[in-house]
């Protein structure tokens, strides 16, 4: 495996690991109990990050099929990610985003074993994938994010981490962890 990739997977990797570790201590009640009405459940943010990254690999399978028509991607992603990061780290944001309807919980109700199943396979794929295309497409625009355009895949894996830590402290005001 390209030391890069490890590295980009890493912490992204750890943070998952440690959360399902917490969140096993929790009751299935408390998991699936949102922190008010109409906001998401722990399990509903779960499923969110989940479904996200399934949407990514998708669009990465699917454009990877089409190497002559990909582009380097560079300061225009790296901008992306400060933007993002900026948002999602600003504890009083003066907008909120919708999450789009392909990423928003669809159940009322999730068991954490099923979430966890499902996303650890994800990551395989997704790092598996990642491997299988090396370095050079690893420069290239292979994903998009849907407010903030198009990115190579390490800012990709870094937008990965950024939206996870966001739904992290959501989690956090949910259940003390």
């Amino acid at each position: 495996m390209s030391v890069k990739i490890q590295a980009a997977f890493e912490p992204i990797s750890h943070k998952m690991n440690d959360l399902f570790n917490e969140l096993n201590k929790i009751s299935f009640e408390e998991l699936n109990k949102p922190i008010e009405e109409g906001k998401w459940s722990i399990l509903q943010h779960l499923e969110h990050l989940f479904l996200s990254e399934e949407a990514s690999l998708a669009y990465i399978n699917k454009k990877s099929q089409f190497p002559e028509t990909l582009k380097v991607v560079g300061e225009k992603g790296d901008e992306a990610i400060q933007a993002i990061r900026m948002y999602m780290d600003n504890p009083n944001p003066q907008m909120t985003v919708k999450a789009p309807d392909w990423v928003t919980p669809k159940q009322d109700e999730y068991t954490l074993v099923e979430i966890e199943k499902k996303w650890r396979k994800l990551r395989v794929d997704m790092q598996t994938k990642m491997e299988s295309l090396g370095e050079e497409m690893m420069l290239m625009d292979l994903y998009r994010h849907p407010f903030a355009g198009k990115m190579n895949l390490y800012q990709a894996l870094q937008f990965v981490e950024i939206h996870f830590n966001h739904h992290l402290k959501a989690i956090k005001k949910i259940v003390d962890l």
